[in-house]
This record gives structure tokens, C-alpha cells and sequence, in this order.
């Protein structure tokens, strides 16, 4: 997985494999030798499957926390441009700033 394209697909289909994992496994010991080692394939499987979601939880969680520093960054690059285009405004015309300006339309 990893990176960007990682999906709500993408996720459906880990959990999909990790469920068709887990079937394949219980029903290779489908006899009865006791209540241990019925559950012995389903507590694997259980266990199989969770540390397949453990690392997609943790794949999406760099991608998330990637995607939070993309947006700090690009957050102060508007802050700055919105802060030098007013200042372009108000050097330039001495007039309000257009973006404290009624549209024409009102």
C-alpha cells in the first residue's frame, strides 16, 4: 500500500485477503481433536488477519500524518500570499483592499 491512491478500495480489498486468509486456514483442520485445536486455526487466522490491519492502520497513519505537514506548508504559503497581495492592494491604489470590497453585484 503506502502512499498516495491508498483508498477505502484499498482497504476492502486487505480486508477481503485477510478474510479468504483466515476461511483457508479454519478449513484445514475442520476435524474435532477437542476445543483446543478447533480454535488453535481461528485464533492463528485471528491473529494473521489483525497483524495485516495493524500495518495498514499503520501505512495510513504516515500517509495521514504526511498529508497534515502537505497542508501546514501549503496553509502559511496562502497565509503569505493573501498577506502580499493586500499589501500590493493598498500600495497601489490607496483603496480598501479588494478583498474587503462589496462584489458589484450587491
Amino acid at each position: 500500500m503506502g502512499g498516495r491512491g491508498t483508498s477505502g478500495e484499498g482497504l476492502r480489498a486487505i480486508w477481503k485477503a485477510c478474510r479468504n486468509h483466515a476461511d483457508t486456514i479454519c478449513k484445514v483442520k475442520q476435524y474435532d481433536m477437542g476445543a483446543g485445536m478447533v480454535m488453535e486455526p481461528r485464533l492463528q487466522a485471528s491473529e494473521e488477519a489483525i497483524a495485516h490491519l495493524s500495518r495498514a492502520v499503520d501505512e495510513l497513519s504516515e500517509v495521514v500524518a504526511r498529508q497534515q505537514r502537505e497542508i501546514d506548508v501549503l496553509t502559511r504559503r496562502v497565509a503569505m500570499l493573501m498577506q502580499r497581495e493586500a499589501e500590493r492592494e493598498t500600495e497601489g491604489g490607496g483603496t480598501i483592499p479588494l478583498a474587503d470590497q462589496r462584489p458589484p453585484h450587491w
